[in-house]
């Protein structure tokens, strides 16, 4: 059955709406002299091992074909700089058979459609992988770039299609890599990759959904002993049955939400019972995923906030983190159709004592919520990305989420991006928490207007290499001097008391100094990490 708007493959098909954009604030373009880099840090999003994170942006129709490009920026002190400084390289710009990149750059591949760093050979600096879900007619592909202490390199990276399961499994239009999520799921201490075709036909269905695990090794990915593996609904371990429309793994997340010490990868299944949907959680093991039943949680779960509704889309979006700070990870699901899609974001906490998710004690929130900014609109599509950072250094993972279709006051679907605070009691406005961000937010760059879908890409990353995360946002419709939906990226500013609009820097592909040019229909800022 169809998933409510946007429809099951707007993250790779979609049209929208934008007008100009004023001239864009411009990115420091140096910063204070780091150390000498002799290894990696062990950081997450550190792929140069400096200490500082690093932001990956795609522009899933960039490039002169409209086969989509990764560009990556380097994290300093002074934010993420746009030509080399200390041990920051310049900023890069990757595609398909470029500089040791398998394939070719060809129309709607959607190179860049989806992005996930994680360190998967194990040398302590982040790895980046890309998500080609329109590649070959839609079958599907992902492509792994490795970290380094110079940076991210093509050279010796990976492309994979579902055919790394046996061959056949690659078809047209299962959009195999559509999504992405990292995690050692078999507990050896190096970080696999999971890759999700959501439109899988698993057998002779539609758009039923499937998850493809490729394990990380010292060597890099699937080059150690334990081979890749397949993961559906029409598997003993998964429950449920394979349904037409289900779109299993439409998004999916991974952590250890099962408390023992392996990570999980957590399934969105948003087409689940006509749209209502599900969130699925595949548990890790010592032999990898499969081994052990997997869970599912929905609107139907006691304790869990609301009633199951067609196209309700829980499981549009998911991720994880420590937003009550018990030390264990709770899940954070996008509900953005609730509502007639003005949407929800719900949070299912970990135990206190077992540390494994548990439905009791579940919180929602919306626009609709008093002290959350804003007004619920039909079509909003509140939660529709969603992401959990430490915006102000205390022991509280902090939520937020993307509306990228809000309006702002007259102008529709120009987006906005909410901020909820953690606590100990879970979600709170008190402080920053119920913040709204738009690009009419005073202090945020450039200005809001029609068709900006500001919001559609949220994630944190600590850029500037401190215990608060930036927030970074991507605006894929922003339209700027004349090029249509050409999408931009925005960073806010990291401060002690939460984000802030001031000082916010845009990334985009005119500011300067930065590799590769505008394009039409580009869409940067489709995809973040």
């Amino acid at each position: 059955m169809a998933l409510n708007r946007p429809s099951r493959r707007r993250r790779v098909e979609a049209t929208v709406a934008a007008l100009l954009l004023p001239a864009a604030a411009l990115l420091v373009s140096a910063g204070p002299t780091q150390a000498v880099v002799t290894a990696c840090s062990g950081k997450p999003q550190d792929i140069n091992g400096d200490g500082f994170a690093d932001i990956a942006i795609g522009e899933v129709r960039g490039g002169a074909t409209g086969g989509g490009r990764l560009h990556v920026f380097y994290g300093t002190a002074a934010g993420p700089a746009t030509v080399a400084t200390g041990d920051a390289p310049d900023d890069q710009i990757f595609a398909q058979g470029v500089g040791g990149i398998a394939g070719v750059d060809s129309k709607g591949d959607a190179f860049g459609a989806t992005v996930q760093m994680g360190d998967l050979n194990d040398d302590g600096c982040a790895d980046v992988a890309v998500g080609l879900p329109g590649n070959a007619s839609g079958t599907g592909a992902v492509a792994v770039l490795y970290g380094s202490i110079t940076g991210l390199t093509g050279t010796g990276s990976q492309f994979f299609t579902e055919d790394v399961v046996g061959a056949g499994e690659a078809v047209a239009d299962e959009n195999f890599g559509a999504g992405l999520s990292v995690g050692d799921f078999d507990g050896d201490g190096v970080t696999d990759l999971a890759a999700a075709a959501p439109f899988d036909t698993v057998g002779a269905g539609t758009e039923r959904g499937a998850v493809v695990v490729l394990y990380g090794s010292t060597a890099g990915v699937n080059k150690g002993t334990r081979p890749a593996s397949i993961h559906h609904q029409n598997l003993a371990s998964v429950p449920g049955t394979a349904e037409d429309g289900d779109a299993f793994g439409f998004i999916i997340g991974a952590d250890d939400v099962t408390a023992d010490g392996i990570s999980d990868v957590v399934v969105g299944v948003p087409g689940e019972n006509l749209g209502a949907g599900i969130v699925q959680v595949l548990p890790g093991s010592a032999t990898g995923v499969g081994a052990a039943a997997g869970l599912t949680f929905s609107q139907d779960s006691v304790g869990v906030p609301g009633a199951p509704e067609d196209f309700d889309n829980f499981g549009y979006y998911v991720t994880t983190g420590d937003v009550n700070g018990d030390g264990a990870p709770d899940l954070v699901t996008g509900v953005p159709g609730e509502d007639n899609a003005r949407g929800i974001v719900q949070v299912i906490y970990s135990d206190p004592v077992t540390k494994k998710l548990t439905t009791t004690g579940a919180q929602g929130v919306s626009q609709a919520v008093t002290g959350v900014d804003g007004v619920p609109g039909d079509g909003d599509f509140f939660g529709a990305a969603v992401a959990v950072a430490k915006l102000d250094g205390d022991a509280f993972g902090d939520v937020v989420i993307g509306t990228p279709f809000d309006a702002v006051a007259t102008l529709s679907e120009a987006g906005s991006v909410s901020v909820m605070r953690g606590s100990a009691t879970g979600m709170t406005t008190a402080g920053f928490g119920g913040v709204r961000f738009t690009q009419d937010t005073a202090g945020v760059a450039g200005s809001a207007e029609n068709g900006d879908l500001f919001g559609f890409a949220v994630t944190g990353a600590a850029v500037q290499g401190a215990a608060t995360e930036n927030v970074v946002i991507g605006a894929p419709g922003e339209s700027i001097s004349g090029v249509l939906r050409a999408g931009s990226a925005l960073v806010l500013t990291a401060t002690a008391s939460g984000p802030s609009g001031t000082g916010s820097v845009t990334l985009e592909a005119g500011t300067p100094n930065v590799a590769g040019a505008r394009t039409a229909e580009g869409r940067w800022g489709w995809s973040i990490d």
